[in-house]
């Protein structure tokens, strides 16, 4: 990760769809200031705490609403993967 006065800030090695997909749940959910903030807000913020560019979040929020299977396959995968952890953990 990137050294920022003394602390490591954490990076994200996803494809940016990915992204997107936790933005737009995020902003759906109105989990961010209570739904006072938009997408573009959020957006920004990831950007500075992932040091990545999302050039064109709305769009691509068109590209997840175009996909013909499973729409958010990221959350799908976060919900999955807790889902496992937490099963995991009370065998």
């Amino acid at each position: 990760g990137s050294v920022h006065v003394g602390r490591v800030l954490p990076t994200m090695e996803r494809e940016s769809d990915d992204l997107a997909e936790l933005i737009y749940g995020l902003h759906t959910a109105s989990c961010v200031n209570d739904g006072r903030c938009d997408i573009k807000e959020i957006a920004e913020g990831f950007e500075r705490l992932f040091n990545v560019r999302l050039p064109h979040i709305y769009n691509r929020f068109i590209a997840i609403r175009s996909r013909k299977n499973e729409r958010a396959v990221f959350l799908r995968k976060l919900y999955d993967t807790l889902t496992c952890k937490l099963d995991e953990l009370d065998r």
